[in-house]
């Protein structure tokens, strides 16, 4: 006892030297202010930690859906993968993919039959098998995940007039994963 109290006594004596030394180097109002932030800290604490776990408690609830925007590409595909696995090991819940850029815009006037070159039925070809290989890829998955395909678009979306035009491209490719 005699050695946990000589141990206490130095500890406390070499805090208090350590503090005088501090308020010496910094001043008084530095230390006074210092001394209000802990305790602020302290204070907002528990507060902090409550919040941390109700935030925890709403991502990971039933109710909570997450999207995860991926590419067609491999390497892309891959961090998916890598992503879900994380995802769902920390609980949370997917419920759809997005292939952002999958494919090309102009696929779709090949496919109709508008563009007979064949080096773009060669590049077609190419995209579709791409998109081919990353929606089996995701498919191996055995989740009930949604999937949409977004084209790469000429004009972009970047304001409201053109989400319109999305959504006409939208209908046009297929949208479920788990057909």
């Amino acid at each position: 006892e005699k050695n946990g109290s000589l141990l206490g006594t130095l500890f406390h004596y070499g805090t208090k030297t350590l503090l005088k030394s501090l308020e010496f180097l910094t001043g008084n109002e530095f230390m006074s202010e210092l001394s209000d932030f802990f305790d602020q800290i302290q204070f907002w604490q528990s507060q902090l930690e409550s919040r941390l776990i109700q935030v925890q408690k709403l991502l990971t609830d039933i109710h909570t859906d997450f999207i995860l925007v991926t590419s067609a590409d491999d390497a892309k595909i891959q961090e998916a993968l890598d992503i879900l696995k994380n995802l769902r090991l920390a609980n949370y819940h997917i419920s759809t993919i997005i292939l952002n850029r999958a494919i090309p815009d102009w696929l779709d006037l090949i496919k109709q039959g508008n563009i007979t070159d064949p080096l773009l039925t060669q590049i077609q070809s190419y995209y579709l098998t791409r998109l081919d290989v990353a929606r089996k890829q995701l498919k191996n998955l055995l989740l009930p995940l949604s999937e949409i395909i977004i084209p790469e678009t000429e004009q972009g979306i970047q304001q409201l007039n053109d989400l319109d035009y999305l959504l006409q491209k939208l209908k046009y490719y297929p949208t479920f994963l788990n057909q």
